[in-house]
C-alpha cells in the first residue's frame, strides 16, 4: 500500500519533455478538481520541465522561443513545437478559468512559465470576480513588467472589471463581501508593484469607495489613494 501511495505522488516522468499516463491523467484532471499538495508540486514540475526541454530545443537549434502567440488550432488548442505544445494543448487560454477556480496556484506557476503570456492576459482580465482570480492576478502582478502596455492594459481592465462586478450584485450581503475583497486586493497592489496602475484609474476606484463608503474597507482605501495622489 505504501509503495502504491508513493507511486502516487511521484507522477514526475524520468526525463525532461516525457510524460506517463498519471501525468497526462492530472493535466486533464487538475481543471476538474482540486489536487492535492504532492499532486500539484508534481504536476508544477512536469509544467517546468515541459518548458525547459522546449528552450533547450530551441537553444540547440539556435532557434530563440517566439515572443508571439502560437496560432489557434482548429479546436482551440493552441499550437506549438513539442514538448511545449503539449502543455499548451492542455492548458490553451480558454482552460484558464478552470484551472483559476480549480487549482490557483497551479494557475499562478504556469503563469509564471516562459510561454506566450498575451492570450492568458486577454482571458486572465476578464475572469469573474472571485478570490481565486485576484489572488493569481495579484501574483501574476507582482512579477510583470506593468510598465509594458500589455501587462498594464491587463491589470487596468481587471480591476474595472471588478468595480463593475460589485456594483452589479444584487444581494447586500453578497455586494459587502465582494467590496471588502476588491478593496484589500487594490491596497495589497498599492504597496506592491501595482501602484501605478491602480492610480490610472484612481478616479474610477475613488468613485467606487464614495458608492462604498459604508464598508470600512472601501474607506480606508479612499484614505490610500487620496495619501498618495492628493487632489
Amino acid at each position: 500500500n505504501n509503495n502504491n501511495n508513493n507511486n502516487k505522488m511521484d507522477v514526475r516522468g524520468k526525463g525532461k519533455g516525457k510524460v506517463n499516463e498519471e501525468q497526462m491523467k492530472l493535466l486533464k484532471e487538475c481543471l476538474t478538481r482540486p489536487l492535492s499538495i504532492p499532486e500539484h508540486n508534481a504536476l508544477a514540475a512536469l509544467c517546468t520541465d515541459l518548458c525547459n526541454a522546449q528552450l533547450e530545443i530551441d537553444k540547440s537549434s539556435q532557434q530563440p522561443p517566439s515572443s508571439s502567440p502560437p496560432p489557434q488550432a482548429s479546436g482551440g488548442a493552441l499550437q506549438a513545437s513539442p514538448p511545449q505544445h503539449l502543455l499548451l494543448s492542455h492548458f490553451p487560454p480558454s482552460a484558464l478559468p478552470s484551472l483559476v477556480e480549480q487549482n490557483p496556484t497551479l494557475a499562478s506557476h504556469v503563469l509564471s512559465l516562459p510561454i506566450p503570456l498575451t492570450p492568458y492576459l486577454l482571458t486572465l482580465s476578464k475572469l469573474p470576480l472571485s478570490l481565486r482570480s485576484m489572488e493569481v492576478v495579484s501574483r501574476l502582478a507582482s512579477r510583470l513588467p506593468l510598465s509594458e502596455p500589455h501587462p498594464s492594459t491587463f491589470l487596468r481592465v481587471y480591476i474595472t472589471n471588478c468595480l463593475t462586478s460589485c456594483a452589479s450584485i444584487p444581494d447586500r450581503y453578497l455586494q459587502s463581501r465582494a467590496v471588502r475583497l476588491v478593496c484589500v486586493f487594490l491596497q495589497s497592489l498599492l504597496r506592491d508593484s501595482g501602484r501605478e496602475v491602480v492610480m490610472e484609474v484612481g478616479v474610477e476606484v475613488q468613485a467606487f469607495c464614495i458608492e462604498f463608503s459604508r464598508i470600512r474597507e472601501a474607506a480606508t482605501l479612499f484614505k490610500m489613494i487620496k495619501s498618495q495622489h492628493p487632489g
